[in-house]
């Protein structure tokens, strides 16, 4: 199973996932509009990925990739740079532990290959500004 994930972050914070098959069928597909955008790009980056792994943990018994377009992420996590924030380090250290558990692998990708989850995060976005507005348009 192969997982991609993004996040959205303006007056409203927004994550999704998209999890394929090894034939790129998709699985599951799935937006999650957060609430007002009160966490930092990284901590909402961290959050994501634990929700990730954990969703991955209860719904797959198989080893998986988890793709992200988030470089601080990645490279943290990977040990490549510091993380010097204490709240962040301790998302990194689940994070981590969670990734060891289920032998799973973080990938660092190209923003355009990344795109159908940020689309899907952009989508959910707009649509809870729209509801935050009462049904008007935001454009």
């Amino acid at each position: 199973m192969t997982i991609h994930f993004a996040i959205a972050k303006e007056e409203i914070a927004v994550r999704s996932i998209i999890a394929t098959d090894d034939e790129g069928r998709v699985l599951y597909s799935r937006a999650q509009p957060l609430g007002p955008a009160i966490y930092s790009n990284h901590e909402l980056a961290y959050r994501t990925l634990i929700a990730v792994l954990r969703w991955a943990r209860e719904h797959s018994s198989e080893q998986g990739t988890i793709c992200t377009d988030q470089e601080l992420l990645y490279r943290e996590i990977g040990g490549e740079w510091e993380c010097n924030a204490i709240h962040l380090r301790l998302l990194r250290d689940e994070a981590r532990a969670l990734l060891e558990e289920m032998d799973a692998r973080l990938l660092y990708i190209p923003i355009r290959e990344n795109m159908q989850a940020r689309l899907l995060c952009r989508m959910a976005a707009h649509q809870a500004r729209v509801e935050m507005k009462g049904g008007q348009s935001v454009a």
